[in-house]
């Protein structure tokens, strides 16, 4: 979903019935790989295609909405609350996304996790 050209493709991959949460040999999906890469308009396209924030990726099983707190992607989190990730529900071994922030004692993290947001 790089572009609006592949995001086609993935539409119609998507239409025989390939699952957009599909995951590789390291259990990441596509857009664990946006999110990791800061590409957020591919992680746009990707949310748009129904790709979901809560599927767990990587070695860990952290959920994908909690790369873009761990990597301090401001812009990342709040495409993923304006898609309906509300970070103070979402946990990862027992913590929220607000408890990750406040020990990182990043601001514009604990500022753009904070407020409302739809649950996930």
């Amino acid at each position: 979903a790089s572009s609006e050209g592949t995001a086609a493709a993935a539409r119609q991959l998507i239409a025989t019935g390939e699952p957009i949460d599909q995951k590789d040999n390291d259990n990441l999906d596509a857009l664990a790989y946006a999110l990791q890469n800061r590409d957020v308009d591919s992680a746009k396209r990707l949310l748009g295609l129904g790709a979901r924030a809560k599927t767990p990726v990587g070695e860990s099983g952290i959920p994908v909405a909690f790369l873009p707190v761990l990597d301090g992607d401001v812009p990342a989190v709040r495409l993923m609350r304006k898609h309906g990730v509300d970070y103070s529900k979402l946990r990862y071994r027992g913590a929220t996304a607000l408890d990750f922030a406040k020990q990182q004692g990043n601001e514009a993290m604990l500022s753009a996790l904070e407020g409302g947001g739809t649950a996930l």
